[in-house]
């Protein structure tokens, strides 16, 4: 039906960017997408020039622009394809990504979706014309890769960014950890704690956490070949009870865990669903 391809940045922007995407097929009807809360910021061109329409939490938004920024999300969104197809070519920023390129505050645009033009202007269009004139994704990725090391380069590193960085590794990749504890490592108050995090960011240090953690439970059980013992679940993840794990995990999913379990294809690969590949999670 169609497919997805990931591609990995030049060097220069490694700390910047995760990965870039491409996802194109053709459809008969709408494909409707669960967008599970990652750790995602993005970029997406919209090549084919056909809507998008996404399902907030308590609302819904039509993407027929250009160029959309993706900030922060903070719970989960439906995605309805354009029923003609897709053709998305989308930049995955590391968590700092957006802040090292811009500079502006991210609490601006955490948990929603803008038009690039608002953050860069008049280069969004020049850009969008310049990526439709290459014949191949990565000639594309190419012209994309020469815009944002520009602006990088008009955004002097941070040493603040660097203490936040190093955090935002820990809660990543560690089942437990206390966020007071990471805190006092970094010898600084919480209110400036917390600061660091909105501006760089755009969530405080306790949001991105509980959005960590649910990452690893769902990669967990992502890998999980049959259902697994939800009190050894709670134990080895941090929660402090079962109810914990089930509002934390709805709040992100939309459903229970064992709800959410009980849909994951088992029998193929875990990361294809309906011919696309899940990777932005």
């Amino acid at each position: 039906m169609g497919f997805l391809e990931t591609y990995r940045p030049c060097e220069a922007l490694q700390d910047v960017v995760a990965l870039y995407w491409r996802s194109r097929c053709d459809l008969e009807q709408a494909l409707v997408q669960e967008m599970y809360t990652p750790t995602l910021q993005a970029l997406t061109f919209n090549l084919g020039g056909r809507y998008e329409d996404i399902l907030l939490e308590e609302e819904w938004m039509r993407m027929d622009k250009y160029c959309y920024v993706i900030g922060q999300p903070l719970s989960k969104r439906v995605s309805l394809s354009n029923p003609k197809g897709i053709d998305i070519l989308g930049v995955k920023f590391t968590p700092l990504g957006l802040y090292l390129l811009t500079g502006i505050d991210m609490r601006h645009i955490s948990d929603k979706i803008i038009d690039a033009g608002d953050i860069w202007a008049l280069d969004i269009p020049l850009l969008y014309e310049e990526i439709l004139s290459k014949g191949t994704t990565l000639e594309q990725i190419g012209v994309i890769e020469h815009f944002l090391i520009r602006k990088r380069k008009q955004h002097s590193r941070c040493e603040k960014a660097h203490m936040v960085r190093h955090t935002l590794e820990l809660m990543a990749h560690k089942r437990i950890f206390s966020v007071s504890q990471l805190r006092e490592d970094n010898f600084v108050t919480k209110k400036t704690f917390e600061r660091y995090f909105l501006n760089h960011i755009g969530v405080t240090p306790k949001q991105y956490a509980n959005i960590c953690r649910f990452n690893n439970v769902r990669a967990y059980l992502d890998s999980s070949l049959s259902e697994p013992d939800w009190h050894e679940v709670v134990v080895s993840f941090g929660y402090y009870d079962q109810s914990h794990l089930i509002r934390d995990f709805k709040r992100y999913a939309g459903k229970t865990p064992k709800e959410y379990f009980s849909l994951i294809p088992h029998a193929v690969h875990p990361k294809v669903v309906g011919g696309l590949k899940q990777i932005l999670t």
